[in-house]
């Protein structure tokens, strides 16, 4: 057995796409195809990430906590230019975007992401000239919870045309025009137990996503099975890494504050619901007693 560190953790999962080397072993993954080349793109400050740092040192105040009221379940995201083998061994330059989601997720923000790449131009290099143009995009979403009623740990929306007089696949390569505004969706739910497993290499990976369940200790740093025999060097990387990450002391305490914080978010969430639905009720009471009084007037009034 060999101790990592849970990557279900924020900054853990951000220690691994940190390492150009294990980010593109982990979408190379996750996609299914060889990943030519990657480059990452400037990514959006999370106000969370900063949050749990400070937590560290206990210089986070009730009123910092309040700015993530609307963000409770924190979310790491990236952005890729990478260069992919396709189905037809062809080289193809995307977009990836990544998201990686803990709690209840608003689709607005998704869609917020998803349009501002969509509005992206990128510099490709096509016949020896530089040249400007949208890419094609693919999402990938690593949720913490299951969206879908059955059990499956990951599926997609491929792009595909579809004959619709004829209920048919159209079998020709996608034009640009219609790829450019479509995208692969990929869906990734590490809390699923299927019934039956296959033992590919997606499935190993998302086995390192380990869930706490209710009321059950933290389990910041798990123990999986040596791998070495199966002789995947990509997976052996991640989980080298991984390894890495259990030994290193802020690593670990990171992970404490990032549970504790996101615990203490929920805490006030919960009171500010409270607060709210107090407040509404006194409202009402307050209605309910003037609408008393102004009918114990009317009633004097009509006695008189």
């Amino acid at each position: 057995m060999i101790k990592i560190a849970n990557p279900i953790y924020d900054v853990v999962f951000k220690y691994l796409m940190d390492n150009e080397e294990i980010a593109r072993s982990i979408l190379s993954i996750i996609l299914g195809t060889k990943i030519v080349s990657l480059q990452s793109k400037p990514q959006e400050t999370i106000i969370i990430n900063k949050l749990k740092e400070a937590y560290i040192d206990q210089e986070i105040t009730t009123k910092e906590k309040s700015l993530v009221y609307e963000q409770i379940g924190s979310y790491v995201r990236y952005d890729f230019k990478a260069v992919i083998t396709d189905e037809t061994g062809k080289h193809k330059t995307v977009l990836i975007e990544l998201q990686k989601y803990k709690g209840l997720s608003p689709v607005e923000r998704f869609r917020e992401y998803l349009a501002s790449n969509y509005m992206k131009s990128e510099t490709v290099t096509e016949n020896g000239k530089t040249v400007q143009k949208p890419l094609p995009i693919i999402t990938i979403y690593i949720l913490g919870y299951k969206i879908t009623k059955s059990e499956v740990l990951a599926f997609k929306l491929p792009q595909s045309m579809l004959d619709i007089i004829w209920n048919e696949i159209i079998p020709e390569e996608m034009p640009d025009f219609v790829g450019l505004l479509s995208h692969e969706s990929i869906f990734l739910q590490p809390t699923a137990q299927p019934s039956r497993i296959r033992g590919t290499r997606l499935e190993k990976f998302l086995t390192f996503f380990v869930q706490k369940l209710k009321d059950a200790e933290s389990n910041f740093i798990i123990e999986i099975p040596e791998t070495k025999s199966e002789k995947d060097e990509e997976i052996e990387q991640i989980i080298k890494q991984l390894h890495k990450a259990a030994e290193d002391e802020k690593i670990v305490r990171v992970m404490k504050a990032e549970e504790h914080l996101e615990k203490s978010i929920k805490d006030l969430q919960s009171s500010l619901k409270e607060a709210v639905q107090e407040a509404a009720e006194a409202k009402q009471k307050e209605a309910e007693a003037k609408q008393k009084e102004a009918e114990a007037k009317q009633k004097e009034a009509e006695a008189k």
